[in-house]
C-alpha cells in the first residue's frame, strides 16, 4: 500500500512556483522588445528635455548679460550699441527680460524727444498680456505721463484709476 505524502503543502508550493516563474519567462519572452524599446525612448525622451531646459537657462543667462551690459552703457550714456541690443533683448523668452528691453527703448525714445514712439512703446507692453502686471502697469504710468498735457483730466483719471486704489504698489504715482 502506498503512503500519503508526507508534506502536501511543499509540493503545491513548488509547483506553485514553477508556474510564475513560467508565467514570468513568457511574460518577458513576449514584451522585451516592447519594455527595451520603452525604456529606451523614455530615457531619449527625458535627456531631450533635459537638453532643453539646459539650452533655454543658458539662452536667458545670455539676454540677462547683454540687458545688465546694455542698461550699464544707457546709464554712462552710451547708446552706439544699446538700441541694436535692446533690439534683441526684446526676442527674448522671457518675458520680464521682453519687457525690460520695451521699457529702456521706451525711456531711450523719450530721453531722445521721440515722444510718440515712446508712447507707442510703453502702450506695446501695457497690452502685452504675457508680460507681469507690475511692467504692464508701470508701462500705463509712463505713457500717462508723457500724454499728460494732451489728454483730457477725465481720460487720465479713467485710465489711472484702477491703479490709483489703496494698497496698490501704484497707489503713490496713480494718485
Amino acid at each position: 500500500m502506498a503512503l500519503p505524502p508526507e508534506n502536501n503543502e511543499a509540493f503545491l508550493r513548488e509547483v506553485d512556483d514553477e508556474l510564475r516563474r513560467e508565467q514570468i519567462t513568457g511574460f518577458w519572452r513576449r514584451w522585451r522588445v516592447a519594455i527595451i524599446g520603452g525604456t529606451v525612448i523614455g530615457l531619449a525622451a527625458l535627456g531631450g528635455w533635459l537638453y532643453y531646459q539646459h539650452s533655454r537657462a543658458q539662452e536667458a543667462a545670455q539676454d540677462g548679460q547683454l540687458l545688465d551690459e546694455t542698461l550699464a552703457s544707457l546709464s554712462s550714456g552710451d547708446m552706439r550699441n544699446a538700441e541694436a541690443n535692446l533690439k534683441k533683448i526684446e526676442a527674448s523668452h522671457v518675458a520680464a527680460y521682453r519687457a525690460s528691453a520695451m521699457m529702456a527703448q521706451a525711456a531711450v525714445a523719450a530721453l531722445q524727444g521721440k515722444d510718440k514712439d515712446a508712447i507707442a512703446k510703453y502702450a506695446a507692453v501695457a497690452a502685452d498680456e504675457s508680460l507681469s502686471k507690475p511692467f504692464r502697469d508701470a508701462a500705463i504710468i509712463r505713457q500717462t505721463a508723457l500724454e499728460y498735457d494732451a489728454m483730457p483730466p477725465q481720460a487720465v483719471i479713467d485710465r489711472l484709476k484702477p491703479l490709483a486704489a489703496p494698497g496698490d504698489a501704484w497707489f503713490g504715482s496713480a494718485g
